[in-house]
């Protein structure tokens, strides 16, 4: 492939006489950005600095497409895409070769390259800075060498990778670093790495395997969300939280396995993880945050730990195929709608423990025949049991006093 040489015209551009050879300066480009057009020079369809303060850099774009990067130092950190020097030729950039003593790939370097195919990282690199890769949707495989340390936000966003290896010199895998990856498949992450950012993997649909090193300790908000070929989760032992959202629609995960070690699971942790069909909440389970286990259609059964205390807003809506639930006496409040519309629930027990039953909270429950609900309870909210249930409860309490004010609902009161 030939790139021809682009001009623009003499009222927009500056025309550079030197030593006999013509240079153009397109209107609107850096101003080390210099079009040679010289005869010696034919190959070259650009060139120019690109080093930070200190740095010898310089790059070079042939008319194949190779943009090659050379001299000394670390590149010129540019806080917007547009800035860079070969941005106005970022669609002709095939090919990168970056040369030994290169010591960075800074910020947006290599952005909306959308026909980049391939990049060579020498040893001398050791950082990759944020969106440094985004969007370069040709770019399906590249080499990290162990010299790199660290990783900058959004590096890989919306990159067409189908595997990648983290090299072992990572300790943290940044915020949304592979995000909207569509086409990666597997990833490899070392024992070095301990936390995994926000939306780190969030949106990568292909992506079936992941292993998640024991060095971990941390991962983020929406880590894997939308994986939705992920089929398997095993969270690592020293993790203490579950983070919100952070395997939201992950779809075909069948088994996860919740460390002993973890005391709280976030808001939409599992939301729409509609494949799982069963999950053991250790011991150390304190909290289960709002939309939890929302819309997860195949879990059939569930036991909640005796070191809990409360059931979020919706944390188990949308459980069709649940059929049993037990509540523990740790449990004091009920959140609204957590149990709403569990369709093949038939039987509740509501634990002595429990005060507070909110909205909603076994509404559209239909197989619901009987809900025991003890003398204790103080508040229930609106249209917290399915219409026809049976209520058992304590003549007087709470609950008799409730059903029969809303007797609209068809409610049926058995007295213990």
């Amino acid at each position: 492939m030939k790139i021809l040489k682009k001009f623009t015209a003499i009222t927009t551009a500056a025309v550079l006489l030197t030593a006999g050879n013509i240079s153009i300066l397109p209107a609107g480009a850096v101003s080390d950005f210099v079009v040679s057009a010289s005869a010696s020079d034919e190959d070259v369809v650009a060139s120019g600095n690109c080093g930070a303060e200190g740095a010898n850099l310089i790059w070079t774009l042939d008319s194949e497409g190779t943009l090659t990067i050379n001299g000394e130092g670390a590149m010129a950190d540019w806080e917007k895409s547009a800035t860079v020097p070969w941005y106005a030729y970022r669609k002709d950039i095939l090919n990168v070769t970056i040369e030994n003593d290169v010591t960075s790939i800074e910020k947006n370097a290599f952005s909306y390259c959308l026909n980049l195919t391939s990049i060579k990282i020498p040893d001398s690199v050791t950082s990759i800075g944020k969106n440094a890769f985004e969007n370069c949707k040709a770019l399906t495989t590249i080499t990290i060498p162990d010299s790199v340390i660290s990783i900058g936000e959004y590096a890989f966003k919306g990159t067409g990778l189908t595997t990648i290896t983290i090299p072992d010199s990572i300790i943290s895998i940044e915020n949304f670093v592979f995000n909207y990856c569509e086409s990666l498949t597997s990833i490899t992450i070392p024992e070095s790495v301990t936390s995994i950012g926000d939306g780190a993997f969030s949106g990568c649909e292909v992506l079936t395997t992941i292993t998640i090193p024991e060095s971990v300790t941390s991962i983020g908000n929406s880590a894997f969300s939308g994986c939705e070929a992920l089929a398997a989760i095993t969270i690592p032992d020293n993790v203490i939280s579950i983070q919100n959202n952070v395997f939201n629609g992950c779809s075909g995960v069948t088994t996860i396995t919740i460390p002993e070690r973890v005391t709280s699971i976030g808001n939409s942790a599992f939301y729409g993880c509609s494949g799982l069909t069963s999950i053991t909440v250790p011991d150390s389970v304190t909290s289960i945050g709002n939309s939890a286990f929302y819309g997860c259609e195949g879990l059939t059964s569930i036991t909640i730990p005796d070191s809990v205390t409360n059931i979020g807003n919706s944390a188990f809506s949308g459980c069709e195929g649940l059929t049993s639930i037990i509540i523990p006496d740790s449990v004091t409040s009920i959140g609204n709608y957590a149990f709403s519309g569990c369709g093949s629930l038939t039987e509740v027990v509501i634990p002595n423990g429990v005060r507070t039953i909110g909205y909603g909270v076994f509404d559209s429950c239909y197989a619901l025949e009987t809900i025991t609900v003890p003398a204790r309870v103080t508040e229930i909210g609106m249209n917290a049991f399915q219409s026809g249930v049976t209520i058992i409860t304590t003549r007087g309490s709470y609950a008799d006093t409730y059903a029969q004010r809303h007797s609209y609902r068809g409610y049926i009161i058995q007295y213990q």
